[in-house]
């Protein structure tokens, strides 16, 4: 996913058909914040409540929404979280990047607030640990994170906890930068304003400072082929220099020319990478450096230390002064599609940053394919992880996109309901979700001959009681409401399970002027820029909706008003007419030619309705 650019509209997202996506469409990127970014003034509900009924309030709300558009890289895929958004932290400077492999999430450091945040493996942002001044070098070492913190110390945290678990003052250290780790339990820190690099030895936290006159120091690297550390410096026409661990003699390994440079890492097949703040850019270099630097990756807004992932095949690209951080995908799976109703048909491409031999697709159904472009459908609903492995040189790779394709059958429905004038009528709203829901906006017309009016709405006893919050906006002129049932995606709150049951009351009271034969629908499939959305951690959607109606008691042809029209019926009216028979409890409903009075000609029509195929009642 690469820039990220938002765009200001003047509707609401369902009238663009607009979702937010888990994995690659038509090679652009997908949201990666798996949160909500709907920032809509016109779909801002009139109040909040978090009880459990909302009385009727009149609203007038102007503006549009944000939605989210991406543009993509000529060079590579690049994956931009932006910042602000909603489940993202609001980053001033991140410096660092590494992975935790265990809890599987990265962890970066925020040089201008001390913070360290994590991403978990939903894209969902949240503060691992506060309280330092400046926080900025990472490193993971099994249940230990690293901290280079500027001029405090060098500073480790339990990961699981986490907790400060140790403190290191180093002597003579000025400003901490970057941190690095041998096989013999030593940490290596590269100290930029003290132009120095400084080993701590972990089993008794003695510090020594071993190189000096090494003009802001910052990358590093440990070379375990070579015993040696590699490392770089942010100046103009920056060498990538080498130190013997064994002697601590610094040589030149390359210089190309680049200018502040600040982060290096290597992949899996031993390429190195240095990002440099100069040219805001990425480079690559062979293993050896023995080539010229490739122009890997740009467009990163100074480019702090960055770190290969090899469990996920990216690299991370914390930009200090671009208030984000980046990703670089090394596996990259490509969806024309990410989700729909069943059965849904999918066009996947894989490409990759590696010579790929063979090509394999899972697509989470059982089904497989050795396609580098496989066309794929699924028949059945849920949500598919798509893992796409290749073949390099003999090695195998993989990556695996959680919750890739969402396939649907969610319908809405209002239920039917019948009432005398006069009467307070209960719509029960049912729904039927098939992947767990976190919102819910719901809009409702109730137009017919029946004048309704809407009173209120509930979510007592219904699926949806626990959600964190209830607005309802009503426009009771224009015969329409607005309901959105929200939980707080960052929240402990739990989602809307995949279930089917009611999910919101409507009630309504029937007009006492109303007379029999009129009817009202209550619709839920959207107006103006109201739109019926599903919103999932993964994407929002509009379900299929079935309306329903509203009318007065009695069925046409039931004069005894037992609920259905049969022979009894006949000898009702009969009773009522000669033999003095009660009245019946809904005239209306016993006049079944519809000719506005009850006699002789009303059985008639009944007795053909019901035994000769003639038309229906028409009261």
């Amino acid at each position: 996913m690469a820039e990220h650019t938002r765009v200001r509209a003047t509707t609401c997202p369902a009238q663009e058909n607009l979702f937010f996506l888990p994995c690659f469409v038509a090679g652009l990127p997908a949201d990666i914040s798996r949160g909500y970014d709907l920032m809509d003034d016109n779909c801002l509900p009139t109040f909040i409540f978090t009880g459990a009924k909302v009385a009727m309030s009149t609203t007038n709300r102007l503006g549009g929404i944000m939605t989210k558009l991406w543009s993509s890289m000529v060079l590579l895929a690049v994956l931009v979280i932006p910042n602000p958004a909603a489940g993202q932290y609001p980053f001033v400077s991140p410096e660092s990047a590494t992975f935790d492999p265990i809890r599987n999430r990265y962890l970066v450091s925020d040089q201008g607030t001390g913070t360290i945040v994590e991403i978990d493996s939903m894209g969902i942002y949240s503060e691992f640990s506060s309280g330092l001044d400046i926080a900025k070098g990472l490193l993971v070492r099994n249940d230990t994170l690293f901290v280079a913190a500027g001029w405090h110390a060098l500073v480790a945290y339990d990961l699981e906890t986490p907790e400060i678990i140790m403190w290191v003052d180093i002597p003579g250290m000025v400003e901490l930068n970057d941190v690095a780790a041998d096989s013999s339990g030593n940490i290596y820190v590269s100290d930029a304003q003290g132009n120095s690099i400084h080993k701590v030895r972990l089993s008794d936290l003695s510090a020594t400072t071993i190189v000096t006159d090494f003009t802001m120091a910052n990358g590093l690297w440990y070379d375990a082929y070579n015993d040696r550390l590699l490392a770089i410096q942010w100046i103009e026409d920056s060498p990538i220099s080498a130190i013997d661990c064994s002697d601590y003699t610094v040589t030149t390994v390359v210089n190309d020319g680049l200018d502040f440079l600040d982060g290096i890492t290597r992949d899996i097949e031993g390429n190195y990478y240095i990002s440099s703040f100069g040219t805001d850019a990425v480079y690559k270099y062979d293993s050896t450096f023995s080539s010229p630097p490739e122009l890997f990756s740009s467009s990163h807004t100074d480019p702090g230390d960055i770190h290969f992932n090899k469990w996920r095949h990216e690299i991370i690209v914390p930009c200090v002064n671009g208030s984000r951080v980046d990703f670089i995908k090394f596996i990259q799976i490509d969806a024309d599609t990410t989700y729909g109703h069943y059965p849904l048909e999918v066009q996947f491409t894989g490409s990759s940053r590696y010579t790929v031999d063979n090509w394999m697709w899972y697509f989470g159904d059982g089904d497989t394919a050795s396609l580098q472009s496989p066309l794929h459908t699924y028949s059945s609903h849920g949500m598919y992880d798509v893992t796409l492995e290749i073949e390099t040189g003999g090695e195998t790779y993989s990556y695996t996109e959680k919750h890739c394709i969402i396939v649907l059958a969610d319908t809405v429905k209002a239920n039917d309901m019948r009432g005398d004038p006069g009467q307070s009528v209960k719509v029960e709203v049912y729904a039927n979700n098939t992947i767990s829901l976190n919102q819910l906006r719901i809009p409702i017309e109730y137009q017919g001959t029946l004048d309704l009016t809407l009173d209120s709405v509930s979510v007592t006893g219904c699926r949806t009681e626990h959600f964190d919050s209830l607005s309802f906006s009503a426009y009771p002129a224009d015969k329409r409401a607005y309901v959105k049932l929200i939980n707080d995606p960052a929240g402990s709150t739990p989602p809307l399970e995949a279930g089917s049951g009611t999910i919101l009351n409507l009630y309504f009271t029937i007009s006492a002027s109303a007379i029999f034969g009129q009817s009202a629908s209550v619709i839920l499939n959207g107006f103006s820029t109201r739109y019926l959305l599903f919103f999932s951690p993964y994407v929002y959607f509009t379900p299929v909706d079935v309306a329903g109606t509203v009318s007065l008691s009695g069925i046409c042809g039931d004069a005894n008003n037992d609920a259905a029209v049969n022979i009894l019926d006949v000898t009702y009216i009969i009773n009522y007419l000669y033999k003095d028979g009660p009245e019946l409890e809904i005239e209306e409903a016993g006049d079944a030619d519809g000719s506005g009075i009850i006699n002789i000609l009303d059985v008639t029509h009944i007795i053909n309705y019901l035994y000769k195929d003639g038309p229906e009642p028409i009261c």
